[in-house]
This record gives C-alpha cells, structure tokens and sequence, in this order.
C-alpha cells in the first residue's frame, strides 16, 4: 500500500470555476519532472499559476506566462489557488473514500479515471458500454482568459491545454 506519492496536478481556470484537470504521479520534486509536466500539459503562451516552489522557475524562459504565488501558511495557499486544491480535497476524498487506498502500481489508472470524472461532471452522464472506445484526450481549446494552475505538493492528464490568446 502506498503511503506517500507525489502528484502534480493542472486545473483550467475559467473565471472563478474550475475547468478540466490533469494529474500525474512524478517521481520526483524536480524542475525536470515538473516542466516536463507543464510542457505535456499546456502549449507555450499559456498562463500557468503555481505554488512558489523554485523548480517552476524555468517556465518563463519556456515560453509560458508564469506566475508564481508564495503561499506561506497552509490557510492561505488554499486561497490563493482555490481550484487546485478543491481538485486535490476531492481526489483524496474519493480516494480513501470510495477506494479505501490506492496501491502503488496503481495510482496513475486511478489518478486518470478521476479525472475522466471529474472532467465530465457537468456534461451528460458517460455510459460504461462506450468506455471501451474512449481514446486519448484531444488538445483543449481554452478561453481567452483561461490558464492552468500547478502544484507540487506530494499530497497533492494528459494532452495539452492549448495556448490563450
């Protein structure tokens, strides 16, 4: 059973509701694993809000309009970066709610079937008989003032979200 993982989570913001999300289990804290992250998740141009921790520095020079947010104390980051960590509350929820733990082996099917859900939960209910023709997600088409939010925290999919314009 696996005690402790390190997720990086995108969440689109549109306005003061949360949009698609992609999560993924990264091996590491790093600026390598976490830009490498970013650069599957968003295309260059796209603003990208994250937690202050300095492996996101190097998105600037990547071409992405990063704006890091220092957090300071536990009560203020979730205000700071509200949709991220609603994201992070509920998969934490269904997770040792519904799934009563995740093994290692296991976590990126789960991490991903969240975010099937979670990304669908306002549009028609998905029938299980299609789930088997489901392919990868395709690029998404944000809105003008759309970005995408980042974190790095352990207790915290995978096509691009497209630049805003």
């Amino acid at each position: 059973m696996l005690e402790k993982a390190l997720i990086v989570g995108a969440v689109e913001v549109r306005g003061k509701a949360a949009g698609r999300v992609r999560l993924q289990v990264v091996p590491d804290a790093s600026g390598r694993s976490l830009t490498g992250f970013v650069k599957r998740t968003a295309a260059p141009g796209t603003t990208i809000l994250t937690d202050g921790w300095p492996a996101y520095a190097p998105l600037a020079d990547l071409g992405y309009r990063h704006r890091p947010r220092t957090q300071g104390t536990p009560e203020r980051a979730a205000k700071l970066l509200p949709h991220i960590h609603r994201v992070f509350g509920n998969l934490k929820s269904w997770l040792s709610g519904t799934h009563h733990g995740v093994g290692d082996g296991h976590l990126q099917a789960y991490l991903d079937e969240f975010a099937f859900r979670f990304n669908r939960r306002a549009g028609p209910r998905w029938r299980p008989s299609r789930l088997s023709l489901a392919s990868p997600p395709a690029p998404m088409a944000l809105q003008p003032t759309t970005g995408c939010t980042a974190r790095s925290q352990p207790d915290r999919q995978n096509a691009p979200y497209p630049a805003s314009t």
